[in-house]
């Protein structure tokens, strides 16, 4: 059987959708050396990607970009993905990234990361909304098998779609284990906390500025964290000054020396911050698996997340769950966290070998037999 893959997600630095792709193409398709992934874009490769993307026979690339608005990858998915796979000579079309062509005849193994247009659209740009309200619902109907990255996520697509032709769910995830693990001897720890001034009291948030990160609520609580010599260390949110921060970390007394943001980091860079700050703490209003979690975990980080989605799964008894949304709870659940750190490292880890992608692509594997 050979997979025609919406690789849209590899032709930028990958983040979450794109990490999950690159993770279960690796595992796949070793697991299963007889299956042939094409991964078609509407652009080229990103090099990023191509480093993390296993060399072999059954996986390849295909840029196969539309005459007319190249750089639009909705509008490449919608009227040229099908035809890319058909010219492929593909048999199934697998909607990573949650969609599938709107019109396709074709059969589709569609994966969800979250239903967040559903659940908490007020949170999401009116532009996403709109596309994914008209095209991730009806590609959720019409799969012919559905991927949920996690049980929270399937028991989602179970409540909000009922009636629809995938009743078996594949569900999980996991890390992508050709990573590279970076090995860092003192002197390299040493220069990367200056680097980042990581201090033994460095909290540590990775995530975009979409508002259900909510990190809007972990920068309020800073004056009181900052206070007990807290200081935040923020990758991945670049822009903040034309996000609802701004007004949040230009208030007057607010502590700006203990709040450093960080636009993008080396893999590497990242690894090392997971390793040398004192906790990973998460203030998501919602999340359909929780990667950066489960990586933070993995390299034996204490994490603070909140009692919601998939957060009870994902980090449950390997780190500190949060239930509600009171200041003075979240500051005494850090401040325990940082105390305990030492045995929080050693549950992290244990947790997050609890996920592992092989698990969930067997189960792919399993579900794909019947549409031979």
């Amino acid at each position: 059987m050979k997979i025609a893959v919406d690789a849209r997600s590899l032709s930028t630095r990958p983040t979450g959708v794109g990490q999950y792709l690159m993770a279960a193409v690796n595992v796949w398709s070793e697991q299963q050396p007889e299956l042939r992934f094409a991964l078609l874009s509407n652009k080229p490769l990103h090099a990023a990607a191509e480093a993390a993307l296993a060399k072999r026979e059954n996986v390849e690339f295909h840029c196969c970009p539309t005459p007319l608005l190249a750089d639009n990858g909705l509008w490449w998915l919608i009227s040229h993905f099908e035809r890319c796979a058909r010219e492929q000579r593909a048999d199934l079309l697998w909607g990573a990234a949650g969609l599938l062509p709107p019109t396709t005849r074709m059969p589709g193994l569609l994966t969800v990361h979250d239903l967040v247009y559903r659940s908490l659209p007020e949170t999401m740009a009116l532009r996403t909304r709109i596309a994914y309200g008209l095209l991730a619902g009806r590609s959720i109907i019409r799969a012919d098998r559905i991927w949920a990255v996690s049980r929270f996520t399937a028991g989602e697509v179970e409540r909000h779609y009922p009636r629809r032709k995938s009743r078996e769910l594949i569900t999980g995830s996991g890390l992508n284990p050709l990573r590279e693990q970076h090995r860092f001897d003192p002197s390299q720890l040493d220069e990367l906390r200056q680097r980042y001034r990581v201090t033994e009291r460095s909290l540590l948030f990775v995530g975009t500025l979409e508002p259900r990160k909510n990190l809007r609520f972990l920068i309020s609580l800073m004056p009181a964290l900052a206070a007990q010599g807290f200081q935040l260390i923020v990758v991945g949110c670049s822009g903040w000054g034309r996000s609802d921060l701004a007004d949040v970390l230009k208030a007057p007394g607010f502590p700006a020396d203990a709040v450093r943001f960080c636009d993008y980091v080396s893999d590497a860079d990242l690894q090392g911050l997971y390793k040398t700050v004192a906790l990973f703490v998460s203030t998501s209003l919602m999340e359909g698996f929780g990667l950066p979690q489960l990586e933070a975990m993995a390299a034996g980080c204490p994490v603070v997340a909140a009692a919601n989605s998939a957060m009870i799964e994902v980090v449950g008894d390997g780190g500190h769950l949060v239930e509600g949304w009171a200041p003075k709870d979240w500051i005494s659940a850090i401040e325990a966290v940082y105390a305990a750190r030492d045995d929080y490292r050693l549950r992290a880890v244990q947790a997050a070998a609890m996920h592992e992608m092989a698990h969930a692509c067997a189960q792919a594997g399993v579900a794909l037999d019947g549409l031979r």
